[in-house]
């Protein structure tokens, strides 16, 4: 332990002695303890201020503060120095007083102790204790300052004493009689301080204590100029580094500069960052060689408490010069009013993107990508609930039998610091508004969820045609965690509206996996064709342990001819736009699509961990859509729509809709009875479509919408008709005594020359039947819901199917009244007229186009009819 005492001898009231003196007028004295005593009060109040402004000059040394003004103090003359008010940079006065010169007397010796930089108050050389006898601290924290006072001791004949607190005079302890042992001293004394003055360079201002070893401390004065700035780089490269500020997403450098005089480091520092027209920075880009340099932001200036000279300036960068390089350079401004600079320093800011991994990036969205821009998307730099102008809730219990109720609102997606929040929680869900507890479906069976998360999405709100998608995220790890990013296309029902799987993230195999899918849909309801990659969470974390701590960009890019998926730019996935279909030959991604962000729960093998003391959280920092033009003005809603019903065909007309945004009118789409998936009917590029309506007699609702080439939808427009009663003459319906045959429209060849499951060959009109070997003419007759194929004979039922081995190679014999599929599945059919005035056979239940026989290969057909050549055709009713 390093122990040195510095004594500050309080001589506060040394009387003088004279040879001189009058017994009465000591008697006077004594006679007068009371006015002696407010003289003594008087006094005391100097050593009181004293003994704190030797505090803080203990502090200010300690501090490194300078001093920017001295006041002298006069005495009740006017014209006598009884002391100095001294101010520090901060603002902060203290004032000392002189006292007298006198003879030594028995009087309080108040000084400081310091013990391994640490400030104790003494007591006539020795430590202050307190009640707890432990030593008072002087300077710091815990410092107090002791207080002087003089009154009577009643414990000594109401003779005045010196009296000392360490409380602010809650308690005080007597020390000494205050008129001296014999009452024989003066009334001038000593002074603490024995002289003050400046250093001879006046940069510094000299305190001597009157303690007997004429202890001094220094403290800097204030000067007008500094003669030099000098950065001094914290790395070898020579260059500044730029910091980014996670509590205000803020980026800033941070740069030491030497200043000369050293002394004037502190003083600058406070000058600088009282009015920051004292200092500025400007910074000029290495490829503009700009001339007129830009002015950045100063936050904040320090001077070192550590490096004696050295000054801290933080500024802020704008985000619009990041990953640039650039110069700045810092000028300063003194009390001569002249401005002194440092060269031009470089930045380093290739470690940016790096250090922004971790967090929301606060950089606005760039204006373009490549050759694309910035069309729309959503930052989430809005703390609150999500934009419900952008994004629509899905609620309830959806899909894959997954265990989580989505919820509506800001439970469980809210936007906060830079980022959405979607959180998966272990609660009680609220009540399904879908409750059946009849049905078989869990989506309505479940009254109540124990889990509850958030999905949303732009359906309805807005949707995109081609461009590039990208969404910046980061994933939660947990085990049950899967969140998603993806899009849905329009107008057809899943899957064969097509889905594209940006990011999907789950266990598979019982390793966690992210997933790049592409979907569209085979005939049978609900069944997928899928394209899938799937990536293990391991191959991410040997390239970085890190990776699942950070933030990624999931992207598609999406142009006419191909969609491709990438994680952080690497390649993942990609499919053919017309090689990728639907299984009924359709294009899947010819549709807009809109965009989907959500987080399931679901136990895929690795458990389900989320509890209610810690949720699972999926953190999305942005979403962006580049496209080739930036068009968010809709197509103007479609004019003169108008139907015409003939039987049961629809004729719809229209006017042109005029698309003003840029990207130009693409084509219309036809609706049946409502918008969206599963009620789509019909696009085309011209103003008008012949629809085959299902039944006559019935009201039906069409709706319009014109489409551009961004993917914006003009307002819908919709008409009303009735089909009639009656049956149009381009039908050919059953009449008595006429019977019909299906041919080939273009050639106008039967169905001949097909293959029967048994391997033979057989050249009937493409219809036959139970009998093979007496093939027979067929009637068109209309039922409630669609229409059979009778024989015009016996009035049985076309059976559509191949020959049977059974029953002696003949057809096997079904009496119903609508005709049979290939599987033996009998079912009805409509004849569906298309706008050249030809027919598809089309099943009324699964929208299957009806074939009629087998391929040569031994499959049946299920699209269309083949011809004698084998190409699929369209076919007509033509009279026998």
């Amino acid at each position: 332990m390093r122990t040195q005492e510095i004594l500050f001898a309080f001589v506060l009231l040394l009387f003088c002695s004279c040879s001189d003196y009058d017994d009465t007028a000591l008697n006077g004295r004594i006679d007068n303890l009371e006015t002696r005593l407010s003289k003594l009060e008087s006094e005391c109040t100097a050593i009181n201020s004293n003994m704190a402004s030797l505090q803080s000059i203990v502090d200010a040394v300690n501090s490194r503060k300078y001093i920017t003004s001295i006041d002298e103090l006069y005495g009740e003359d006017g014209t006598t120095v009884i002391g100095y008010t001294l101010k520090f940079e901060n603002g902060t006065p203290i004032t000392i007083y002189h006292g007298k010169d006198g003879e030594a007397g028995h009087t309080p010796s108040i000084g400081i102790l310091e013990e391994d930089g640490t400030y104790y108050w003494t007591l006539d050389g020795k430590p202050l204790l307190d009640s707890n006898k432990e030593k008072i601290c002087a300077v710091g924290t815990n410092g107090i300052t002791p207080k002087m006072k003089i009154e009577k001791n009643p414990a000594d004949a109401d003779i005045p004493y010196w009296y000392i607190s360490y409380d602010n005079e809650t308690t005080s302890t007597p020390l000494y009689r205050a008129t001296g042992e014999d009452g024989e001293r003066g009334e001038d004394g000593d002074s603490l301080f024995k002289n003050i003055a400046l250093s001879e360079d006046g940069t510094q201002l000299v305190i001597t204590l009157n303690d007997g070893q004429s202890t001094q401390y220094t403290i800097p004065m204030a000067i007008d100029a500094i003669s030099s700035l000098t950065f001094i780089p914290r790395f070898d490269d020579g260059k500044a580094s730029i910091e980014y500020r996670q509590d205000d997403g803020s980026f800033h450098i941070v740069a030491d500069f030497k200043v000369l005089p050293t002394a004037l480091a502190q003083k600058i520092a406070s000058e600088w960052a009282e009015s920051k027209g004292n200092v500025e920075v400007d910074y000029t880009e290495v490829a503009t060689r700009a001339a007129r340099l830009s002015t950045l932001t100063v936050t904040d200036v320090t001077a070192s408490d550590e490096t004696e000279g050295m000054i801290t300036v933080d500024f802020e960068l704008p985000v619009e010069i990041m990953n640039k390089s650039f110069f700045f350079s810092l000028s300063a401004k003194t009390g001569n009013n002249e401005f002194t600079g440092s060269a031009y320093i470089p930045v380093y800011s290739d470690d940016l993107d790096e250090q922004l991994a971790y967090v929301p990036d606060p950089r606005p969205a760039p204006a373009f990508y490549g050759s694309l821009q910035y069309a729309w998307g959503d930052e989430f730099n809005t703390d609150g609930s999500v934009n419900t102008d952008l994004w629509e809730f899905e609620e309830g219990f959806k899909r894959g039998n997954e265990p989580q109720f989505y919820v509506v609102g800001d439970n469980n997606a809210i936007v906060k610091d830079g980022r959405l929040l979607i959180t998966g929680k272990k609660e009680r869900s609220p009540e399904n508004p879908r409750y059946d507890p009849t049905s078989s479906d869990y989506r309505k069976n479940w009254q109540y969820g124990d889990y509850t998360s958030a999905s949303i999405r732009t359906r309805e709100k807005r949707f995109f045609l081609y461009g590039r998608a990208e969404v910046r995220a980061k994933i939660d790890p947990t085990h049950g965690a899967f969140p998603a990013i993806w899009t849905c296309g329009r107008n057809k029902d899943w899957p064969k509206n097509g889905e594209i799987d940006i990011m999907e993230f789950y266990p598979s195999g019982g390793v966690n996996k992210l997933t790049s899918n592409f979907a569209a849909g085979k005939n049978k309801a609900w069944e997928a064709i899928w394209k899938s990659v799937f990536t293990p969470l391991s191959y991410y974390e040997a390239k970085d342990p890190d990776w699942i701590k950070k933030y990624h960009i999931y992207s598609m890019d999406w142009d006419e001819e191909q969609i491709t998926l990438y994680v952080d730019g690497e390649y993942k996935n990609s499919i053919k736009i017309e090689e990728f279909k639907n299984e009924d030959g359709s294009v899947t991604f010819r549709n807009p699509q809109y965009m989907w962000l959500n987080l399931a729960l679901k136990n895929n093998g690795l458990g389900l961990e989320v509890s209610e003391e810690k949720p699972i959280i999926f953190e999305v920092d942005y979403f962006r859509l580049y496209q080739k033009v930036v068009d968010h003005i809709k197509p103007t809603k479609v004019e003169n729509f108008k139907a015409t019903a003939d039987g049961s065909l629809v004729n719809l007309t229209w006017s042109p809709s005029i698309d003003e945004g840029g990207a130009g009118l693409l084509r219309y789409d036809i609706y049946k009875n409502a918008l969206g998936d599963g009620n789509f009917v019909e696009s085309t590029t011209t103003t008008s479509l012949m629809v085959q309506n299902s039944n006559y007699g019935v009201e039906t609702t069409y709706y319009i919408q014109a489409l551009d080439g961004a993917g914006n939808y003009s307002e819908p427009t919709e008409v009303k008709v009735t089909t009639s009663s009656g049956k149009g003459e381009e039908y050919a319906t059953a009449t008595t005594g006429k019977t019909y045959k299906i041919i080939n429209f273009v050639t106008g060849k039967t169905i001949t020359n097909v293959k029967a499951t048994d391997g033979k060959m057989y050249d009937y009109v493409g219809l036959a039947d139970y009998d093979e070997s007496n093939p027979k003419h067929w009637t068109l007759v209309q039922l409630a819901d669609g229409w059979a194929i009778k024989d015009a004979t016996d009035n049985m039922a076309i059976q559509v199917q191949a020959w049977s081995t059974s029953n002696g190679g003949k057809m096997i014999y079904y009496n119903y009244v609508s005709a049979g599929d290939h599987k033996q599945n009998h079912q009805r059919f409509n004849f569906e007229r298309q706008s050249s005035g030809l027919y598809l056979i089309k099943n009324v239940n699964s929208e299957k186009y009806l074939g009629v026989g087998s391929a040569e290969d031994g499959t049946i057909v299920t699209q269309y009819a083949k011809d004698t050549e084998g190409q699929y055709q369209y076919w007509k009713l033509v009279e026998k």
